[in-house]
């Protein structure tokens, strides 16, 4: 089984890396159900930040066990999930990084 986590990161003052996190567990035969909590757990996110008049940026944690497929569509989410929000021809921050801290 393959899992989203989605957090923010911290403000200033926190000393915590993962904040406000939610986790989506990823059964195989259902990629597709996951991957749309992401993306609407995602869009709630980016809209807070747009209210709030800062700019986004994802940072994708990937296990290499993790299916190419399976990582494609989590990037393809997060980039219409930035275009729902911040508009069709809105530049996506998102930076796929292996979760292995050793292979950055």
């Amino acid at each position: 089984m393959n899992r989203i986590r989605v957090f923010r990161g911290p403000k200033e003052g926190e000393t915590t890396k993962e904040n406000d996190p939610v986790t989506y567990d990823v059964k195989e035969g259902d990629e597709r159900t996951a991957v749309r909590g992401f993306m609407s757990d995602l869009q709630g996110r980016l809209k807070a930040a747009q209210a709030a008049g800062k700019t986004a940026k994802l940072s994708l944690e990937i296990d290499e066990a993790i299916v190419q497929a399976f990582v494609i569509m989590v990037f393809d989410a997060g980039v219409r999930a930035f275009q729902m929000v911040y508009g069709p021809t809105a530049n996506a921050d998102i930076s796929p990084i292996p979760l292995d801290p050793s292979k950055r």
